[in-house]
């Protein structure tokens, strides 16, 4: 395994630790998805579509520290947000799969 694949494999760990960990301070031992279900009904809107929302927050927080913008939250860091991205994304995967393997055309 060369160092690209050494360093991926790492940061998909640390994810996985922290996604359990986070489960575990937002939903206990509730459905895993227990957080966003609420959220998004207090939207109205699909869990996934809440999830996204979620995800997206993230994605603008750091394209504006990528252009150079100052970070003002200084105990998370643009890899914080980064990983925040990869589990969101990973769970709207996961909880979506079928739904959404079953509307898409070949």
């Amino acid at each position: 395994m060369d160092k690209f694949q050494k360093d991926l494999a790492e940061f998909f760990e640390v994810c996985k630790g922290l996604q359990e960990r986070k489960r575990h301070d937002y939903t206990g031992d509730n459905d895993p998805l227990y957080n966003y279900h609420i959220s998004a009904a207090l939207m109205g809107v699909s869990t996934p579509l809440g999830m996204l929302g979620r995800l997206q927050e993230k994605v603008v927080r750091v394209g504006l520290a990528l252009r150079g913008g100052a970070l003002e939250v200084a105990d998370e860091s643009v890899k914080d947000s980064l990983r925040d991205i990869a589990i969101l994304a990973s769970l709207i995967a996961v909880s979506t799969k079928e739904d959404v393997d079953n509307n898409t055309s070949s």
